[in-house]
């Protein structure tokens, strides 16, 4: 469940009023296996960037902390 973004408020008919609440969009389901996994940490935002031709993925967990996942194996170029 969403929490109201300052006076735009957030139910079961919201639709992506504010730009970083904007709803996902598409008609074909993605199907993917994990490539990394936290047994004990839920993860609740994530965020990617570019950087000198390697991607960086940052990874937000609910205790409020950030992790940086920088390396990935070749296998998973398409991510």
């Amino acid at each position: 469940m969403c929490a109201a973004v300052q006076g735009i408020p957030i139910n079961e008919s919201y639709c992506g009023e504010a730009e970083q609440n904007g709803p996902l969009v598409g008609s074909i389901a993605v199907e993917a296996s994990p490539i990394l996994t936290f047994s004990d940490t839920q993860l609740t935002s994530v965020a990617a960037a570019a950087v000198n031709g390697h991607t960086i993925i940052y990874l937000g967990t609910h205790h409020g902390h950030l992790k940086k996942v920088s390396e990935l194996s070749k296998a998973n170029d398409a991510i």
